[in-house]
């Protein structure tokens, strides 16, 4: 009789295994409304089969199983789907919102979140009565950089605005990253842009957020280790590590340590939940020699390291590491036995998928369950090659994990990012020791306000955060230190994921018939590789909201226009905005692949004719309806192709060569 693997058989990761799949059917089907109630229709049938004949074969309760938590999973994502939607305002309305994030500055505006408590159907921010009732749903607001120059912007504060809210949605129609699906996985539901004095600060009571408290604890935080007098980079640097505040950071340094390969210091994950659980288990030594300590350092620690994870905004890859320290320390309070972390890992995936299966779409959610499932499963084969001195056994541990990692990690990485930091081992090298003395002496200074002492430790923390930058800036600076567009596609990132299981099934029980299947696997995800490669990608013209760009495979290309005209390789599309091109003409016509036309425009389209050969034209419906019936016309009788495009939609339109 054939065995069922172990790791298959460990509680909870066949449901687990059946959520993802779940949660992935049901999200490419939610469209398709007829299609995704076809699909409940079959868990149902498959739940009610296998109830009357799980007796007869051993099979159907497998089946019945799967259909349970493929149903459960299709109902959480439903529920995630419904939550994310917000009605589509063609014009501009006036709002209340309530800021939950720290404003973050950039080069020409300023970011934040908000939570949308009020509409109101009134277009002016003069006189608006109350009306009771809101929408609780998260928005990204973009600020003009004058709106706030004269004013702080705080977390708490309550605004009124006056703008025009572009729902956000998953764009499927094109394979990478996209913005706006990242806003919409994140449970942002809108975005919205707020021009220069169109917004003020008002008094509404509103009921308290946890998610508010926490950021309010943490802003408060941050402003005290920005009080301990040390350079901006320093100071930025460790709120990051801390606290996990990397609003300060500058775009260069995040760069430098992307290059380095050390840029997940910089977001909370395992590595800062682990070095802070193993601060605490030392400094509760004394207590744990009592024979009631361990239940009370057990205690402690299951308090302060979910508040840990509350104050730093319970990030998905914080959740999973905290998750599993907590159920280590629960586990041994209560049982003397040890416990394989593998099955931590399926329960805490499970249950975190069951809270928020939109959690399975979010990168720091992959790259942390990914890399600690590589770790535990892969390092334990190389301790036995340790060497014996106690110094080099730890450069050897760090070595062997920090390659494990970032080979467990390296699909993910391609796929996400398409970039790969060639000095990796020697960035982790020099990390390790320096990111653990510096968490610990900024845990030190936050609970020592002697004045000597804490200047002098300040000191020294500012030093060591300098000789790291230093160094990893003389990293950045070596020829190749990083490979760029690297880009795999989501077929290639499944088949790489493939040879790594193949690989670690080899080594967990070397057998030919597993070399066999990671030697096919091998050959089928390189023979995809170079199938991909001599395939002509596909390229797109994306239109929308007043922007154009080219969209090439899973990289975005931002144009830069002239005169509102953007040039591709000879290939054109042009906006049309305002009234710059009216009553000129050229005996040579420019081609234009596609025409944008949106509000401002003035004139007609047999006038652009004079200039331009225009091939395809998209209207935007902001148009007056007057105006827009009147340029439909037009098209139809000049015999040119149009199309629609709404204010808060992106049109993906073929490249033509």
């Amino acid at each position: 009789m054939k065995k069922t693997p172990v790791l298959w058989n460990t509680p909870l990761i066949q449901a687990t295994c059946y959520m993802i799949a779940g949660i992935f059917i049901a999200d490419a089907c939610y469209e398709c409304t007829y299609l995704y109630y076809a699909l409940i229709g079959v868990y149902l049938c498959g739940i009610i089969c296998s109830s009357f004949l799980y007796k007869c074969h051993t099979e159907w309760r497998a089946i019945g199983l799967a259909c349970i938590f493929l149903l459960i999973s299709s109902a959480n994502v439903y529920r995630g789907h419904t939550e994310r939607q917000f009605p589509i305002i063609d014009s501009a309305g006036c709002y209340d919102v309530q800021l939950i994030s720290p404003p973050v500055y950039t080069e020409k505006n300023l970011k934040a979140t908000a939570i949308l408590l009020q509409h109101h159907p009134t277009p002016s921010l003069q006189g608006i009565h109350h009306i009771n009732g809101g929408y609780r749903k998260k928005l990204q607001l973009t600020f003009a950089i004058d709106t706030c120059h004269h004013s702080t912007l705080k977390i708490g504060q309550v605004l009124r605005i006056y703008t025009q809210i572009h729902p956000t949605a998953v764009n499927r129609r094109i394979e990478g990253w996209d913005y706006e699906s990242y806003l919409y996985r994140k449970g942002i539901v809108g975005t919205a842009f707020i021009p220069a004095r169109h917004y003020k600060k008002i008094s509404l009571k509103t009921v308290e957020n946890p998610t508010l408290t926490a950021l309010k604890i943490r802003e408060t935080l941050s402003t005290r280790i920005a009080s301990w007098g040390m350079t901006k980079e320093a100071t930025a640097v460790v709120s990051a590590l801390t606290i996990g505040d990397k609003s300060e950071l500058s775009p260069e340094l995040k760069e430098a340590y992307s290059t380095a390969g050390i840029s997940h210091i910089l977001a909370l994950s395992g590595l800062h939940v682990g070095i802070l659980a193993g601060m605490l288990w030392v400094l509760f030594y004394p207590l744990r020699q009592r024979v009631w300590g361990r239940y009370v350092t057990g205690i402690a620690l299951v308090l302060l390291l979910g508040g840990y994870a509350f104050i730093t905004g319970m990030s998905a890859s914080v959740i999973r590491a905290v998750c599993m320290c907590l159920l280590l320390q629960l586990y041994s309070l209560f049982s003397k036995r040890k416990i394989s972390p593998i099955p931590l890992v399926g329960v805490v995936a499970f249950f975190m998928l069951l809270w928020e299966p939109m959690y399975i779409f979010d990168i720091g959610f992959q790259l942390s369950f990914v890399a600690v499932t590589g770790l535990i499963l892969i390092v334990p084969h190389f301790s036995a090659f340790a060497p014996r001195s106690y110094i080099m056994s730890h450069i050897y541990q760090v070595l062997v994990a920090s390659t494990v990692a970032q080979c467990s990690l390296l699909p993910f990485i391609l796929y996400h990012f398409g970039t790969f930091p060639t000095y990796f081992l020697l960035g982790n090298l020099l990390m390790a020791p320096m990111v653990l003395v510096i968490i610990f002496l900024s845990v030190l200074i936050l609970l020592l306000s002697i004045p000597p002492i804490h200047y002098y430790l300040c000191r020294i923390l500012e030093k060591l955060i300098v000789y790291l930058n230093e160094c990893i800036t003389t990293i950045t600076h070596w020829q190749g230190a990083k490979w760029e567009a690297l880009y795999i596609s989501g077929w290639e990132a499944i088949l790489c994921g493939l040879v790594l299981i193949c690989i670690i099934a080899y080594l967990r029980k070397p057998h030919f018939y597993r070399c066999k299947w990671l030697l096919c696997s091998c050959i089928l995800c390189i023979g995809t590789m170079l199938y991909h490669k001599v395939q002509t990608p596909t390229l797109y013209w994306e239109i929308g909201r007043g922007k154009v760009a080219i969209i090439e495979k899973h990289r975005r290309i931002f144009l830069s226009p002239q005169a509102d005209i953007y040039s591709y390789h000879r290939l054109h599309c042009a906006l049309f905005r305002n009234t710059q091109w009216q009553y000129k003409s050229s005996t040579k016509k420019l081609p234009l692949q596609y025409a944008y036309i949106r509000r401002g425009f003035r004139g007609k389209i047999q006038y652009l004719q004079t200039l331009f050969a225009i091939q395809e034209v998209v209207l935007d419906t902001s148009l007056p309806p007057t105006q827009l019936h009147s340029l439909k016309k037009e098209c139809e009788s000049l015999g040119l192709p149009f199309l629609l495009l709404r204010p808060e939609e992106k049109a993906y339109l073929p490249l033509k060569r």
